[in-house]
């Protein structure tokens, strides 16, 4: 279980004066997102066990929200973001229960960081580039996905499109 060590990092560069930080993750799309490689901008995110149990749940301020999103393709904003140690515990029956409660999108690393720059008084621009749709068995995700060993084009193109934003962004 290494979702953590983002935050750590984090931690870390702030005892060297970091005042933003950009997430850009990876992550699979269940309530919101509907096509392979769009983005989700969360506002709330949550720690969820493999039993559905919510702990850490945060709401915090996603700069990634203010950007134009014209300039980023698919968007779903305001999305609720659950963070789980691992891919393992999207099981069928974990999966139905996050759909039923209108969870987003999911990865093994926001929650940590948001719980991190939240206590730091940190800023934070957090983009999820949906790979793929945990579903449960027998119910047909939205759009066709995987989680694979590499990137591809698609996937580039709208990451280099997400930095060029936040650039623009910050140095306004």
């Amino acid at each position: 279980f290494h979702g953590e060590l983002p935050a750590k990092v984090v931690a870390l560069l702030h005892g060297y004066g970091l005042k933003k930080v950009v997430f850009l993750g990876t992550g699979g799309g269940l309530s919101g997102p509907q096509q392979r490689y769009q983005w989700a901008l969360p506002s709330t995110t949550m720690r969820v066990d493999g039993a559905g149990t919510i702990s850490q749940q945060a709401e915090f301020n996603n700069l990634a929200c203010k950007l134009p999103q014209a300039s980023l393709g698919e968007v779903v904003v305001d999305t609720t973001h659950a963070t789980v140690d691992s891919a393992l515990v999207e099981t069928s029956p974990w999966t139905q229960a996050a759909l039923d409660n209108k969870i987003g999108t999911v990865d093994c690393e926001l929650s940590h960081v948001v719980t991190t720059v939240n206590s730091l008084s940190i800023a934070l621009y957090a983009l999820i580039n949906v790979t793929d749709f945990p579903r449960p068995v027998g119910l047909r995700p939205p759009d066709q996905g995987a989680i694979g060993l590499g990137n591809d084009d698609i996937q580039g193109s709208r990451i280099a499109a997400a930095l060029d934003a936040i650039m623009a962004q910050i140095d306004e």
